[in-house]
């Protein structure tokens, strides 16, 4: 497998790996930081909520709280996963794998080299209240046509870009311009 010397974007390194190219990318970013300080807080207020509760024996007002109790462990879970996570793209002599750890996290995915066509970034824009913010996806293209997202979200267009050139050179394959792409 072919090493890169290029600079590397933020949150993006080469990790040694026998005769595999893996590309590692920490999720640790700026809103990491604000979810911790929510997490914190949400976590706070439902321990008081609930120990008011249980003194006063307000029963209804504990079951109500169970609400907020499982949203906060979704947002103190998904604080965890973004500081603690990171994703490996695999790039072996059989194929490529995406996977995320150590948090569980959806989107584990091996694709058969020899099946890739191409690979290319797009561009996703959001917009709320007159301010916009975009996110970039990573997709490959197979043999027959079909665009499959590997990366979804990454809010960095250097990190796309690094990870789609990156891929095809290690693959061999020649960049062709796709509609839609960054």
């Amino acid at each position: 497998m072919t090493e890169s010397k290029t600079r590397l974007p933020k949150n993006i390194e080469l990790v040694p790996d026998g005769e595999a190219l893996v590309i590692r990318r920490t999720w640790r970013s700026g809103p990491s930081y604000f979810l911790i300080a929510f997490s914190l807080f949400w976590d706070l207020f439902i321990v008081v909520w609930f120990t008011a509760a249980i003194r006063e024996e307000e029963w209804g007002t504990l079951a109500f709280g169970m609400i907020h109790l499982l949203f906060g462990l979704g947002i103190s879970y998904l604080t965890l996963a973004y500081f603690l996570n990171k994703t490996d793209i695999r790039i072996d002599t059989n194929n490529l794998t995406i996977s995320h750890a150590p948090i569980p996290w959806s989107g584990t995915y091996v694709q058969a080299n020899s099946e890739i066509d191409q690979l290319h970034s797009k561009e996703r824009v959001h917009q709320r209240n007159n301010m916009k913010t975009y996110y970039y996806d990573l997709v490959s293209r197979d043999k027959s046509g079909t665009d499959k997202k590997l990366l979804i979200g990454l809010t960095d267009k250097n990190q796309a870009l690094y990870l789609e050139k990156e891929i095809e050179k290690t693959l061999g394959i020649k960049n062709r311009t796709i509609e839609g792409q960054i």
